[in-house]
């Protein structure tokens, strides 16, 4: 698991321990980030040297969480791959609707918690895209006010839309007005926006 605070560990170890499983925990020292650009990111995982598709620092982390699972299966005689299987099949992984690069200008991210907005904003902060525009749609039910404002951060145009999905709620007018005075271009239908 990735390394967290004691009391979250505490509980997944008693899970663990109830199961007879062993937990464990990502040695972030194990991690040597060498490159993390726009169009993916170059690490050591235990003096290894990986790459991925995967945009953003935090796919680094994710990669070495998967890479010491794998490991683990391999040492435990489960598995048997090859590391050149293993780094050819990492090197071309992709997150669909994850900071992913759908043509050479646009960047299709489906962050939908803080915690995806949060990747978000450091990728886009880090790459500083001289021109940038965002469009987003963000649904009533998601904490899109605190999304807001740390995407005001960002140096962007911003251009809002509803969210195609009838099931949801997707108030378009409580969303430009939790952007407060920063300018912010109204679509009612995505199909507007992108035409």
């Amino acid at each position: 698991m990735y390394p967290a605070k004691e009391s979250v560990v505490n509980v997944i170890n008693d899970i663990c321990e109830e199961k007879h499983a062993t937990l464990n925990i990502l040695d972030t020292n194990d991690i040597e980030i060498k490159e993390v650009n726009a169009r993916g990111n170059v690490f050591s995982f235990k003096n290894e040297t990986y790459s991925t598709k995967m945009v953003g620092e935090h796919q680094v982390y994710n990669a070495s969480l998967a890479l010491s699972a794998i490991f683990n299966l391999h040492e435990r005689g489960i598995i048997d791959i090859d590391n050149s299987i293993i780094k050819e099949a990492l090197a071309e992984s992709v997150w669909v609707g994850r900071l992913e690069w759908i043509r050479e200008n646009i960047l299709l991210d489906g962050a939908h918690n803080n915690d995806g907005i949060d990747s978000l904003v450091a990728y886009l902060n880090k790459q500083q895209f001289s021109k940038l525009t965002i469009l987003l749609g963000i649904l009533e039910d998601k904490d899109y006010k605190d999304m807001i404002g740390k995407l005001k951060t960002v140096p962007a145009k911003f251009s809002a839309t509803k969210v195609p999905i009838e099931i949801k709620e997707s108030n378009l007018d409580n969303l430009i007005t939790s952007f407060g005075s920063t300018h912010v271009a109204k679509y009612e239908k995505l199909r507007n926006c992108i035409s």
